[in-house]
């Protein structure tokens, strides 16, 4: 189910994402972030026309620029909606894949809606005093530019807007996070960072998982087909609105909620823990020129921060393009 606190944003995005959308015409799934943003303005400008200036007004700044082209980018992708549990989203957290496999990934739809576990990333976002969990995020991929942005939101007020993140860049700690400020401005916080870190280790985490199409049909789960079910659907996100929910599940065998909190709260370093990685054989060059191959055994070593917990499961990916 999905977390109220998050409801009403999903449902506003989903009936402007409609309204855009048929608007616009055929959600063909080749059309990227630039048709989006031409239909979006073209939508804004008949609008205009009727005295209503609001909508290409917002266009031209950035939070509510993207909160319109992802609403129609979500719609052309089919509403899809992740959710994820806590341990397993701790432990995605903690775990960090090679950089030739981050690289490797291609995000599974073009706009999806992650719903954060509560008490994973928490802090105070409006200098109130008062600690909040982030509940959700809002992924958004531009295909002809092969990156992607996204928010964070708590409930239904965005806290930072994250733009132009490459997908090798998920492979290493250079992020920085841009967070809007009660003024409009931009700023920066340790807080925002570690929230940063640990919200784009989610996204690799669902673009790993969700890459392989048996997987991700294996996390999907059908909406209620009984007139109830559709009715508290058309109640909730508006009439047509189909939401797409997927619900990753993955083993996990250690907690590491703690170690999240640990680190939100800054006292701890890094949230990556130390992992075994099995003995296996792989080729390696040698000779003149290293022109010539010969098979290697590499034995078991021990992976991660030597002052990490120890973690005694990673997941496995496939990789397919």
């Amino acid at each position: 189910m999905i977390p109220n606190a998050s409801t009403d944003l999903v449902a506003s995005m989903a009936r402007i994402g409609q309204t855009i959308g048929k608007a616009s015409g055929d959600p063909s799934p080749t059309r990227t972030l630039k048709d989006a943003f031409g239909c979006c303005y073209e939508f804004s400008e008949y609008l205009s026309s009727t005295g209503n200036h609001g909508p290409i007004q917002a266009l031209q700044r950035p939070d509510t620029a993207f909160l319109q082209l992802s609403s129609l980018m979500w719609f052309w992708s089919g509403f899809p909606v992740v959710e994820i549990g806590h341990q397993l989203a701790a432990a995605i957290c903690c775990t960090k894949p090679d950089s030739s496999s981050v690289a490797a990934m291609v995000p599974p739809w073009r706009c999806f809606f992650l719903l954060v576990p509560s008490g994973l990333v928490r802090g105070d976002w409006f200098s109130s005093g008062r600690e909040e969990d982030i509940t959700s995020v809002v992924v958004l991929w531009d295909e002809d530019n092969r990156v992607f942005d996204y928010t964070a939101q708590v409930g239904n007020d965005q806290v930072f807007l994250r733009r132009g993140v490459t997908v090798s860049e998920l492979a290493g700690d250079e992020a920085e996070v841009f967070i809007d400020n009660e003024d409009g401005s931009a700023g920066r916080g340790n807080q925002g960072r570690r929230a940063d870190k640990l919200l784009l280790s989610m996204i690799r985490g669902i673009f790993i998982l969700c890459n392989d199409p048996e997987k991700r049909a294996s996390y999907h789960r059908s909406s209620g087909a009984s007139s109830k079910a559709k009715k508290a659907s058309a109640q909730k996100y508006g009439s047509g609105v189909s939401i797409d929910k997927y619900v990753v599940l993955e083993p996990v065998k250690i907690d590491l909620r703690q170690v999240l909190r640990e680190y939100m709260g800054g006292t701890r370093k890094s949230p990556e823990v130390r992992h075994l990685v099995r003995g296996h054989f792989k080729s390696q060059r040698f000779g003149s020129g290293r022109a010539s191959f010969r098979t290697i055994w590499v034995e078991p070593y021990w992976r991660g921060p030597e002052a990490g917990p120890i973690g005694v499961k990673s997941y496995k990916a496939n990789w397919r393009r």
